[in-house]
Order: structure tokens, then C-alpha cells, then sequence
């Protein structure tokens, strides 16, 4: 088994003093990425870690399958089938009963055979749906996939933002990943499909790394690093304000652009609002490009998850939102947090503020995901349903995955 990366969040940030000039050249330069676990390791048998509340997850999710697949407006698709595999295989083989090595087997043969001669899968949204199956795949492990997975690998090299496909390094989109070939990139899909490319097993000096690196700095809310300026229209006006980064460490969805809304401060000028899942998956690609524990970057962003810890909404909503909005992707938000967190290595949080606390974050978010599990062994989020997640199945993937990183030990 690969070593997870060594991050631990410290009581005090630790900024570098170097100039904005040193950064600048930094980004041109290769970024030595440390290994990365597939998965979370398997457990012995017998052993408490995969516990009933996963159990019932499992269960429900077989119960909504057909024939190996998930179906949205009744047809077979492939990134919600690969989500899906990938959270029953969050239970150790060893524990698994027949009728789950029966969907494994059935859901491993439908991806596979949706795979293109260019190593895509699926249809439209591409980048999306081969990274679910590559991080799926990578689960599965074995002979079988090997070949798949280099073909995607080289699928997901192309789709990246890059000199190879027209872009610049002083593009707004440049090292970033949209939903497919030629789209301008985003955090989400970004951070997915650099997952998903550490997992196909590219080398970690990659260049694909370091133009992510750039990409995800404009996505930040730090001065220093992020040199991308745009305007923005008021809703309903012709009249443009000046968008520039903030300084609170966090990040928004893509450069210049928040799902959460902007901030105004002064002469006018618009921030894009930092957000608990996209500040999540900026630490989480940050760490899978190498970027070390003491990296100013890697400081900020923990520093905003240490100011904005909760598991009770994705925090970064403000009042002149919809009342529901800090709700939004809440599992989606749970998932990222429970990857990031694992992937650098940090055990316990250590939050800021009038009452500050050292959180054991793999304890309080499966206890959270256990309480709030529904009867019939579902999650849904019933508060705000935006980006599928009023559908119980994809609420169910994400808890099981979180639920497969905190590996909580309480036996059940």
C-alpha cells in the first residue's frame, strides 16, 4: 500500500516570506508529486471498520441496481454505475457476499464496455464520467483493468487545458479540466480528474501536475498566488465591476467565478466567495500535485477550513443568498472533505475561532453520516437538492465513500 502524504494541521499557520516574484517562477516549475493511496486499506476480516450504517448503504444501493448499472432518465450511465462501484468496494473483498461480487463483476463488465477507442467513457460529460470509472477501476485493481486504464490516462492527458490544445499558461482555463475536450475548466471536475490520473499511475513528475498547480492558484483566494483580474455584470445590468482574489485562503468553483456568490468591498470590486467543497478539493489537488505540508498555499487553505469547520452545512453561503443555499452539495461536500483530509495525512483538526476545538474529524463525520442515514438505509439531502443530490443514490455514494475514508473503528 502507498503512504498517504504528510499534512497535519498545525495550531498556526506558517507562511512563507518569500516574494510574489519567487512564486511566479515556482509555478514554472516541475512539482514533485509524493505517492497517493488508491483506496483506503483493506481491513481484516472480521474487523469492525466497515460497519452495519455502511452495511445498509450497501444494501441499498444493490437494491437499486440493474443488472450492474445505475440509470438516469432511464438509461444505463456510466459515471453514476463507477461512483457506485467504487462505494461497494469500500467494503473489503473478503467481507463482500455473493450477491456483491455478483454486481461487482456485472458493473466492472458495463464499464469496460463503454470504454472508446480514445480511452473515454461514457458520452458528453467525459472527463466526469472516465474519472468516476478510472477511480473505480483503480479499486478494482487486477490485469483486467491495466490496459483501460492507460487508454484513459491518455484520454485525460488530452482533455486537460494545455500548450497541446491551444492554451497558454497566461490563460484563465490553462492546466485546468472541464467536463470534456475543449471546455473551460472548474475546482471540481479539476480535482477529479487529477485524482483519477495519480490513480491511472502517472508518474508523479508529470507536467499535467504543474499546469494544474496554476490552474487551481486562480481558483484561490490569495493575493500572492493568484494574478487572475476579470469583470462581472450586475444580475439584470450592463454595468461591469473589477473581480479580483481575495485573501481569506479559500477557493471558489473557477477563476473569477464563485457558486456561492461575491463579496464587495472597496471602490466596488467584487471577491468570488470561498466555499467548504471547493476549498476542500483545491487542498486535495494541491496535495496530490505535491505541494508540500509548509507551502503557503497549502497553509491558507487550512487555515480557512480550520475558521470554518462544521458538518452541518457547506460553509461559505452569505444572507443574500437563497435560504437553502449553504446546503448545497452538502454530501458532494462531505466526500471532498473526507478525501482531502485523508490524502494529506491530517488526523485531527484543529479549528479557530471563540471556541476553538481539536476535532477528530474520522469520528465526528461517521458519527454525523450515522445519524443522519435514513430507514430504508439511504442518505438524501433533503435541504437542497442542486447537483443530483436529491436523488438517494448519489447522496448514498458519497456517504459511503466519506464513510470509507474515516474508517471509523466503532463497532456496530
Amino acid at each position: 500500500m502507498m503512504h498517504s502524504l504528510p499534512l497535519r494541521v498545525s495550531r498556526t499557520l506558517v507562511l512563507f516570506a518569500a516574494s510574489s516574484a519567487a512564486f511566479v517562477t515556482a509555478q514554472s516549475d516541475p512539482v514533485p508529486a509524493a505517492p497517493i493511496p488508491a483506496a483506503p486499506a483493506p481491513a481484516a476480516a472480521g474487523s469492525a471498520s466497515f460497519g452495519a450504517s455502511q452495511q445498509r448503504g450497501v444494501d441499498y444501493l444493490l437494491a437499486h441496481q440493474q443488472d450492474g448499472k445505475f440509470l438516469q432518465k432511464d438509461e444505463p450511465h456510466v459515471g453514476v454505475t463507477a461512483l457506485a462501484l467504487a462505494a461497494v468496494l469500500t467494503k473489503p473483498a473478503d467481507l463482500r457476499n455473493a450477491e456483491e461480487n455478483a454486481f461487482v463483476a456485472a458493473a466492472t463488465d458495463f464499464l469496460l464496455s463503454q470504454q472508446h477507442d480514445d480511452g473515454a467513457f461514457g458520452e458528453g460529460t467525459t472527463n466526469y464520467q472516465t474519472s468516476a470509472a478510472v477511480l473505480a477501476l483503480a479499486r478494482l485493481g487486477g490485469e483486467r483493468v491495466k490496459a483501460p486504464l492507460q487508454r484513459a490516462q491518455k484520454f485525460l492527458l488530452g482533455v486537460q487545458n494545455s500548450e497541446a490544445n491551444g492554451h497558454s499558461s497566461d490563460d484563465k482555463d490553462y492546466g485546468g479540466f472541464g467536463y470534456g475536450p475543449g471546455s473551460r475548466g472548474d475546482v471540481s471536475n479539476t480535482q477529479f480528474a487529477i485524482e483519477a490520473l495519480r490513480a491511472s499511475g502517472l508518474p508523479a513528475g508529470d507536467e499535467a501536475f504543474r499546469r494544474a498547480v496554476t490552474f487551481m492558484q486562480r481558483t484561490q483566494n490569495l493575493r500572492r498566488v493568484n494574478d487572475y483580474r476579470t469583470e462581472v455584470a450586475e444580475e439584470g445590468s450592463d454595468e461591469k465591476h473589477p473581480v479580483e482574489p481575495g485573501d481569506d485562503g479559500g477557493a471558489c468553483y473557477l477563476p473569477g467565478n464563485s457558486k456561492f456568490g461575491f463579496d464587495v468591498i472597496a471602490d466596488g470590486v467584487r471577491v468570488p466567495r470561498s466555499y467548504g467543497s471547493m476549498t476542500y478539493a483545491l487542498l486535495k489537488t494541491y496535495a496530490l500535485c505535491g505541494l508540500s505540508k509548509d507551502d503557503e498555499r497549502m497553509q491558507a487553505a487550512t487555515g480557512w477550513i480550520r475558521r470554518h469547520w462544521t458538518l452541518a452545512t457547506n460553509p461559505g453561503s452569505h444572507a443574500g443568498l437563497d435560504e437553502n443555499a449553504e446546503y448545497q452539495g452538502l454530501f458532494y461536500y462531505y466526500e471532498t472533505m473526507a478525501r482531502a483530509l485523508t490524502l494529506c495525512g491530517i488526523d485531527e483538526v484543529e479549528t479557530l475561532g471563540d471556541d476553538p476545538e481539536t476535532v477528530a474529524w474520522r469520528l465526528q463525520l461517521a458519527a454525523h453520516l450515522e445519524a443522519i442515514q435514513r430507514d430504508d438505509g439511504s442518505w438524501l439531502n433533503v435541504k437542497n437538492g442542486r447537483w443530483w443530490e436529491d436523488q438517494p443514490v448519489m447522496c448514498t455514494i458519497y456517504a459511503l465513500l466519506a464513510l470509507g475514508d474515516c474508517r471509523h473503528p466503532k463497532a456496530e
